[in-house]
């Protein structure tokens, strides 16, 4: 829990702070002055269900799983964010994301292996 409030708080502070800069588009503030009720709901269940929860199911499961299982998980989350992104929101994959998705998959293997070299019984995906 601890952990996760670090990350929330972080990620609170960075993105604010993004959102101020200038040439970003109207500031937080003036944009949040506006919210009705129906903005607020949808800005709390983002916050609460999207971050918060994802935050903390995502600690609570490292927690109880191999470092060679984390590093496969926590590596590919960007080639996740990229099938989301194109199954359901019609992105395309260009060549620098596909040569980026193969390093990403290509150190993943790397890992994986040489975490079943150091612990050969099997025991490092237990």
């Amino acid at each position: 829990l601890s952990l996760t409030t670090v990350q929330l708080g972080s990620a609170v502070a960075v993105f604010a702070v993004l959102a101020a800069l200038p040439g970003t588009g109207a500031s937080p503030w003036s944009v949040a002055a506006d919210f009705g009720p129906r903005e607020w709901a949808g800005l709390i269940f983002l916050s609460v269900f999207c971050t918060l929860f994802a935050f903390f199911v995502q600690m609570w499961s490292v927690r109880r799983t191999s470092p060679s299982r984390v590093s496969l998980l926590l590596g590919t989350e960007p080639l996740w964010a990229a099938a989301v992104g194109i199954s359901l929101g019609g992105e395309r994959l260009g060549a620098l994301g596909v040569a980026g998705a193969v390093l990403v998959l290509a150190g993943t293997v790397w890992g994986r292996r040489s975490a079943e070299r150091r612990d050969p019984s099997g025991w490092a995906d237990a």
